[in-house]
This record gives C-alpha cells, structure tokens and sequence, in this order.
C-alpha cells in the first residue's frame, strides 16, 4: 500500500509541475480548440500545443512508474480530457483536476500489477 501511495504522490508531483509550473500563458491559450492561430500551411496549430502538453505529463507518468505504456495512456487521456476545453466549453477546473487525479490512481494501480 505504501508503494502505491507513493507512486500516487509522484504523478501528483509531475502533474503539478506540467500544468502549473511548466505551462506558459501562451501554451495555455494555445492548445484550445478555439485558438484561432494556424501554421504556414493554413492547419490549425492548437492540437501541436495540446500533444506537447499531453506528452510532458505522459513523461512524468512513464519516469514515475517504469512502464512506457502507462506514460503512453496518460498523453492519450491528458490529451482527451484537455480537449474539452473549446467553443463554448470550459469545464470547472475543479472537474478537470479531478479527472486527472482519478487517472493517476488507476496508472499507480495498474503498475504495481504489471511490476
């Protein structure tokens, strides 16, 4: 049990450093949907914001247990949960802490079944 609250506390950690300490103003505003900035090519760059954002905390997720594909997963529901945030769309920040929150616990469980 100490394990996985260990494991619990250092997701937290990283969580807490990628969203509040490594993102800038201009990431934050830059993965939304309704960011109106495209590219040379006239493609919408927010989903490029978004995935470096899912993917620093998939990293910490992946350096905190040992498993890639546990990193791999959080990008994929960082990602997905983040998305909600569009036109019209702003979920209580409480709301989506929360559902990150919920993730780690299922990676910390699921680590201590695959280690």
């Amino acid at each position: 049990m100490t394990e996985f609250w260990r494991l619990v506390f250092l997701m937290l950690a990283g969580h807490a450093l990628a969203d509040f300490g490594l993102q800038s103003d201009r990431m934050s505003f830059s993965k939304r949907r309704d960011n109106p900035a495209v590219d040379t090519a006239g493609l919408p760059v927010w989903w490029m914001w978004l995935g470096a954002h899912a993917l620093m905390h998939g990293g910490a997720v992946a350096v905190v247990t040992g498993v890639w594909w546990l990193g791999l997963l959080e990008t994929v529901f960082h990602c997905l949960i983040d998305s909600f945030r569009g036109p019209g769309i702003t979920p209580p920040a409480w709301l989506d802490q929360a559902m990150h929150a919920f993730c780690k616990l299922a990676w910390a469980l699921i680590a201590l079944e695959v280690t």
